[in-house]
């Protein structure tokens, strides 16, 4: 008869597969990629996302899909508390109307901020009925020849 070994590097191996296998990826190749902007005051800024994370001007969020909320998750937020824990800067995110949208993991009220791909623009809005506030270029040379777009309603 086998007997089965417990050994702690298995249970951390298996905890990561886990992990993998249910935190799936937020964002699509894509968006895959460093964009980049020239705001009104000419500043550069940039966005880079990776599977799971967006970058904002060298500061990273983790992203999940609302729907990876805890049972605990949903009671804080339904609870309008926000908690001191690492989960208080994840990024929650869900799709609506062709934009990906992301607010904060424990926000209760507010639009966040979404996402929307064009070609090789990303375009960057707010709002419950969005109104494009930033676009970010693939390339480089192209945020720094076009002034930004405010107001935009797709």
């Amino acid at each position: 008869m086998l007997s089965w070994l417990h050994c702690k590097a298995c249970d951390q191996a298996s905890a990561t597969y886990n992990a993998k296998k249910t935190h799936r990826a937020v964002f699509t190749r894509e968006y895959r990629r460093l964009w980049y902007n020239v705001d009104a005051q000419g500043s550069p800024h940039t966005y880079r996302f990776t599977k799971k994370a967006v970058i904002y001007d060298h500061i990273k969020t983790p992203v999940y899909w609302a729907t990876e909320r805890s049972k605990a998750d949903n009671q804080i937020l339904d609870a309008a508390q926000q908690p001191e824990t690492p989960k208080a800067n994840w990024a929650a995110a869900n799709t609506y109307a062709g934009w990906l949208n992301l607010r904060g993991w424990y926000q209760k009220t507010g639009s966040g901020t979404s996402f929307q791909l064009h070609s090789q623009q990303l375009w960057v809005a707010s709002g419950a009925k969005p109104t494009v506030y930033a676009q970010f270029y693939s390339d480089k040379a192209q945020a720094q020849n076009h002034p930004d777009t405010k107001g935009v309603q797709p």
